[in-house]
């Protein structure tokens, strides 16, 4: 059982009331309340990192505290696995808003007779049995049917329950199911009277405390190392992976700009916002400076943000008749100026070029029934506005959406 989880030494649990409130920002605890949550739900031993982030995760997300049980984590033959109470799986399916409840549950034996009650001291262990789990959107309950054969384990030591109160645990393995079958908050869970057939957990004792001074000092200061070198680790993959998220939400916001670009937009969000740490260094915002939590804030904030809407194209094809082709270009450059930071003309070029090329490839979509070539002007070589030959029209499209971007800019 070489990838079991390695023994280690007996802690002490303590702040147990301030860790079950701090779950959704686990990633921001110290060496310390992480190796009390640890001991906490495996005293027995050390289980990964990665493993108990996973527990943390399904307990977050499924609202379901690992403090009283209802959701745990165990290994079998060195390989995790999160398991759920069949009161937690209730829970999660009332909490819903949808759950109606169970039909009478049936049981069925050797006879092939269904009956809606069931005396294994009478009748023995069933065959089957069937369920149906009513949801208040749905005009008829959905059944569902269990083998008893496909459960019972054949482990003796997982056969207690099943051997005292084989209905009852073959009723949870329907419940279980069923509700897994319309509710996909429950996707991927599993109660233990499932997993029962899977055999006992890995059984893994506690060493015993070195008895030397010395070596136990010794082994404590390179466990506290090691600790504090791993949790180190994950803080920074936590944090990168808090950003991709970020990152994929600003794609959906501000579509067909560069990598670039977005990362300055979500940089002016949160500065805006003060959303994250600054960098003392810089006075900018700053990942690295930030908490994970606080960048999976910032992803939540964006998230429900929503973008300054474009006005209707008729209304943008309208150019004033008065105005004058110079104070347009004159509004242009510091347009272009405020949008890529870049104050000189000539060190605008790239960003310039880029988002002409973006501009001109949203053009069909963006003005539907105008020629390509008279949406906006032509272009140089190198792809950069050739300003001088736009006529009105071409430049007031052309100063309408850089309008556009600035005040999406501002409004963030």
């Amino acid at each position: 059982m070489g990838n079991s989880p390695q023994p280690r030494e007996q802690g002490r649990p303590s702040d147990l009331v301030q860790l079950s409130r701090s779950l959704d920002s686990y990633t921001d605890w110290t060496s310390k309340q992480w190796e009390t949550f640890k001991y906490f739900i495996s005293p027995t031993f050390v289980p990964r990192d990665e493993d108990v982030a996973m527990l943390i995760l399904y307990a977050v997300n499924t609202g379901l505290c690992p403090f009283r049980k209802q959701i745990y984590l165990i290994y079998r033959q060195g390989k995790p696995s999160i398991q759920v109470g069949i009161d937690g799986f209730y829970k999660i399916a009332q909490e819903t808003g949808n759950f109606g409840g169970f039909t009478e549950t049936q049981w069925c034996g050797m006879d092939g007779v269904w009956r809606e009650s069931w005396d294994s001291e009478v009748s023995g262990k069933p065959t089957s049995c069937r369920v149906g789990i009513r949801r208040l959107d749905h005009p008829a309950p959905t059944f569902v049917t269990v083998k008893f054969k496909a459960y019972y384990p054949q482990d003796a030591k997982c056969r207690f329950l099943w051997d005292k109160m084989p209905e009852r645990m073959i009723e949870k393995c329907a419940e279980a199911l069923g509700l897994r079958k319309l509710f996909q908050q429950l996707s991927g869970l599993y109660t233990d009277a499932e997993m029962d057939q899977a055999g006992p957990p890995d059984e893994i004792k506690v060493q015993p405390q070195a008895n030397s001074r010395t070596d136990s000092g010794h082994s404590s200061q390179s466990q506290a190392q090691g600790t504090q070198k791993s949790t180190s680790q994950n803080q920074r993959d936590w944090k990168k992976e808090a950003y991709r998220d970020v990152v994929a939400v600003a794609k959906e916001k501000w579509k067909g700009l560069t990598l670039e670009q977005i990362n300055g937009l979500i940089r002016r969000f949160a500065e805006k916002r003060k959303l994250l740490n600054k960098d003392p260094k810089t006075g900018r915002a700053s990942i690295q400076a930030s908490s994970v939590s606080q960048v999976r804030n910032l992803a939540k904030v964006l998230r429900e943000w929503e973008p300054p809407k474009e006005d209707d194209i008729e209304e943008a094809e309208v150019a004033p008749r008065d105005v004058n082709p110079d104070v347009i270009l004159d509004s242009i450059e510091k347009l272009e100026a405020y949008l890529s930071g870049i104050p000189m003309p000539d060190g605008r070029e790239q960003w310039a070029t880029q988002t002409m090329a973006q501009a001109i490839a949203g053009a069909p979509k963006d003005f539907p029934g105008i020629a390509l070539r008279e949406v906006y002007g032509p272009v140089g070589d190198n792809g950069y506005p050739m300003y001088h030959r736009w006529n009105d029209h071409q430049l007031f499209r052309w100063e309408r959406r850089l309008s556009k971007l600035a005040e999406q800019a501002a409004a963030l």
